[in-house]
């Protein structure tokens, strides 16, 4: 699916937001749903993958980030309690990015955070060395379901590193992540190659 068809039948043209996809499964897995061993532990991940690319062919992909947690339709009453209630006990805390960056090189980098809960909130977002010093950072305010974009430019991130040893190598992170699974979209460019796009 293409979404820039789906706003076209919206008659909407927003360039950047967060889009919900329902999906509903067969009737035939519908079936097993009363058979679920340990209804106490149940999940339901985010199956689905996005593809972006641009205008030269350089495609990128990445897994959708975070379930949408509203009302719970086609399985038991008791799964439906289980998984609404997993998703409300969510304890917002500093998130690392695992994901370490080569600094040489580094030409642009962009941190597309998301508050994906229904409450407003509050975030610094940031870059940080492996050993978690700060390089740079923003606090940014979030409404509901509200994204942010932040770019740090070239002349910006070598500017910060002046202070770090040549090749320091860097993450980033939120503090706090706003919902269990809100971590970021990060697009990097090296040199004068394409945007690379990774879930944080």
């Amino acid at each position: 699916m293409e979404l820039r068809d789906l706003l076209a039948e919206l008659g909407a043209d927003a360039r950047e937001g967060t889009v919900a996809i329902d999906l509903e499964p067969s009737e035939a897995v519908r079936g097993h749903f009363k058979d679920l061993p340990k209804p106490d532990v149940v999940e339901i991940n985010t199956p689905f993958w996005m593809a972006y690319y641009d205008d030269g062919e350089n495609y990128m992909y990445v897994h959708s980030i975070e379930k949408l947690a509203g009302e719970i339709f086609g399985t038991t009453t008791p799964v439906a309690w289980q998984i609404k209630r997993a998703a409300a006990g969510v304890e917002r805390g500093v998130w690392r990015s695992w994901r370490l960056l080569e600094s040489t090189g580094l030409t642009e980098l962009q941190i597309v955070a998301i508050n994906h809960a229904e409450e407003a909130g509050s975030s610094t977002v940031g870059v940080y060395t492996a050993d978690d010093e700060p390089v740079l950072e923003h606090k940014l305010e979030f409404g509901p379901r509200q994204l942010h974009r932040v770019r740090f430019p070239a002349k910006e991130l070598r500017t910060a590193l002046r202070d770090f040893p040549t090749g320091t190598l860097l993450r980033i992170g939120l503090d706090p992540l706003l919902t269990g699974n809100g971590k970021p979209y990060v697009l990097m460019r090296y040199d004068q190659g394409p945007l690379s796009l990774h879930h944080g």
